[in-house]
């Protein structure tokens, strides 16, 4: 091992396990993760690293990939960790005009100096933008962010120019029913969880001319018989899962327990359960989220009163503009719950104002309740996209002149949730992902409804989600959390933390 080569082992050398087969597998295609935790970003930060200290490379040309540009800076993601681990041994950070490290070569020729990339794929067509370039290595960070398209497109950029065999690596969390679960399947067991016996074994595929499938072989000799005419390419999924990464469990001890209070499908996904050995296995490539999985009915507690001195609270419209018609006898409803944050952390709910009409006499019923609940009681509203959305929001709260508003975006989950790579995945995506930002507090036992006739709706709507008909009440209670404890905090702070968020609010409000 050369002395640049020794750096770069000593300053970021892969962990025992899936990070060091990561590092060392000799496939042109290799993927790793399955859960959280496994140190996924880390082994994709050092690829690159390991190939800028190999003396004998020049002018090594690499891109890293998130899905959304803000990702890219965001702490925590990988232009964050990237710091510490390429200023290490000699890495020069650019931030204008574009993201990126330059590496000086030993001959100090500007051809032969090593850059690593960092840049974003929001749109499916910015594929195009790289049209053109070539690089040695790709990689893609969270690769369930992206579309199968994008994967495959940025293939043709694989040229390599300084020697390397040209290589793709990538990180991913479990998906269901995705392309990149169809691309992993041989590595993952019919109970959804990854076949510990395959984990960083290579295989090789060839994509069909004929019927564009892709046709997997043991060896590369097997598939030259069926495909003499073309090369076959070599890929591995690798396993990896919090078990596998101690360092992130000395540095941040509560790591673990972070996890285990996320919904039940995100827990599954990303979590995982024990092997027979009391190994974590990865998470769940076959969970999805299913009625009676978000919520269940059983963990609502119906109480008389607030189970403590509630400290703030607020109502929070979903609303509707449709009236019943022999035609549409069942249109969705304008519902608004009256939702409070209580000094020991729990959530109350205590009222529920419902209406079926058209938007006038929607919005004059907003105004009555406002007046009937008094300026005491915060009044929430979701925007929908679009320029229509804020134009209603805005009348809406000029309407409620003298009332503390807060407005907040119904596509915004793409702020709270990683995988939500952009707002035209839809609404419905949206509401699951607001939902599982409280959905931890019902399975704890902090959240409590004053014993009403309204109570069976709530249940019902919580039994259905997110399949059931109507999804109104779930959703402005979604947007009452969002208020109440959501702001600032971010998706996983908002799962993670919810409960001394909670606490640190009722006790110093």
């Amino acid at each position: 091992m050369s002395a640049a080569e020794q750096l770069v082992e000593d300053i970021v050398g892969p962990q025992a396990g899936p990070q060091t087969v990561f590092a060392t597998t000799t496939a042109q295609i290799a993927i790793i993760g399955g859960g959280a935790g496994g140190g996924k970003s880390i082994s994709l930060l050092y690829e690159p690293a390991k190939l800028t200290a190999l003396e004998r490379v020049r002018g090594m040309h690499a891109v890293l990939f998130r899905r959304n540009e803000k990702d890219l800076k965001r702490g925590g993601q990988i232009w964050d960790k990237s710091q510490s681990m390429y200023r290490a041994f000699g890495g020069k950070p650019r931030t204008t005009p574009s993201l990126d490290w330059v590496f000086e070569a030993s001959s100090r020729a500007l051809e032969d100096r090593h850059r690593i990339e960092f840049r974003h794929l929001q749109r499916e067509s910015s594929i195009f933008s790289h049209d053109g370039t070539e690089y040695d290595l790709i990689g893609f960070d969270e690769l369930q962010q992206f579309t199968g398209r994008q994967w495959w497109y940025m293939f043709t950029r694989l040229r390599s120019t300084s020697g390397l065999q040209p290589r793709i690596r990538a990180t991913c969390n479990p998906l269901p029913d995705s392309w990149l679960f169809e691309l992993v399947r041989w590595w993952i067991g019919s109970d959804g969880y990854a076949i510990p016996e395959r984990s960083g074994v290579v295989r090789w595929f060839v994509r069909d001319p004929e019927d564009e499938s892709l046709a997997w072989y043991d060896s590369e000799a097997d598939a030259l018989i069926d495909y003499p005419r073309q090369k076959a390419l070599s890929f591995t999924f690798i396993v990896a899962s919090l078990d596998d990464n101690p360092a992130l469990e000395r540095a941040n001890p509560h790591y673990r327990a972070n996890l285990q209070v996320a919904s039940r499908a995100d827990r599954a996904r990303l979590l995982g359960e024990k092997n027979e050995k009391g190994k974590d296995r990865g998470g769940n490539w076959l969970v999805r989220d299913s009625a009676g999985d978000v919520f269940k009915r059983s963990e609502f507690k119906i109480v008389d009163g607030p189970p403590s001195k509630i400290v703030r609270t607020v109502r929070f419209w979903d609303r509707a503009a449709t009236s019943p018609t022999p035609k549409h006898p069942d249109p969705d409803w304008s519902r608004a719950p009256r939702v409070s944050l209580c000094e020991g952390g729990e959530i109350y709910m205590d009222d529920l104002a419902s209406m079926r009409s058209g938007p006038v006499k929607v919005l004059r019923f907003v105004q009555r309740t406002a007046v009937s609940d008094g300026v005491r009681v915060e009044i929430g509203l979701w925007q929908d996209t679009g320029g229509a959305g804020k134009t209603d929001a805005e009348i809406t709260r000029d309407a409620l002149t003298g009332f503390s508003v807060q407005i907040e975006d119904s596509f915004g989950a793409g702020s709270l949730d990683p995988d939500m790579a952009k707002p035209e995945r839809g609404s419905s995506r949206a509401k699951r992902v607001f939902a599982n930002v409280w959905s931890p507090i019902v399975e704890r036992g902090d959240f409590y409804m004053r014993r009403a006739g309204w109570n069976g709706e709530v249940l019902a709507e919580a039994d259905a989600f997110p399949y059931g008909v109507h999804d109104d009440i779930i959703d402005g209670i979604s947007g009452a959390i969002q208020v109440l404890v959501g702001q600032g905090l971010g998706f996983w702070n908002g799962l993670v933390g919810a409960a001394e968020a909670l606490k640190t609010k009722g006790r110093t409000r």
